[in-house]
């Protein structure tokens, strides 16, 4: 899937949201957002280490209602998800590694199954 940016002169765009009303809901809904998404991952960087955000980032990757067995894809390489984290991959692999030795997770080359969501969730708070 490839990814085009589009550029639009200022003016285009003020003209789009005088004209259209419910394009300046949606942008500004849009943006609200962002700043969200922007500000929990900002609280996660401050209040969690590496562990806390790998399973914070398990959990929300494996559904909503995360139970025993559940498997999470990994459709990036670890050092994507290193850098998406906030980390090294050398670190991003040790965490994996021990939540492996703790028996919270199964690690199957790209595919993890998630065996004790509660023992991840105890490193999210």
């Amino acid at each position: 899937m490839s990814l085009y940016a589009v550029m639009a002169q200022r003016e285009e765009v003020h003209g789009l949201l005088k004209r259209e009303p419910l394009a300046m809901e949606g942008l500004l809904r849009t943006l609200a957002g962002l700043v969200r998404a922007g500000n929990a991952r900002h609280a996660d960087f401050v209040g969690l280490d590496v562990p806390g955000r790998l399973a914070k980032w398990l959990l929300r990757h494996a559904g909503d209602d995360v139970v025993p067995g559940a498997v999470v894809e990994m459709r990036s390489s670890q050092g994507e998800l290193a850098a998406e984290l906030g980390t090294t991959r050398s670190t991003l692999n040790r965490a994996l590694h021990d939540f492996e030795s703790l028996g919270l997770i199964a690690l199957e080359g790209s595919r993890i199954t998630v065996r004790k969501p509660s023992g991840l969730r105890s490193y999210t708070m």
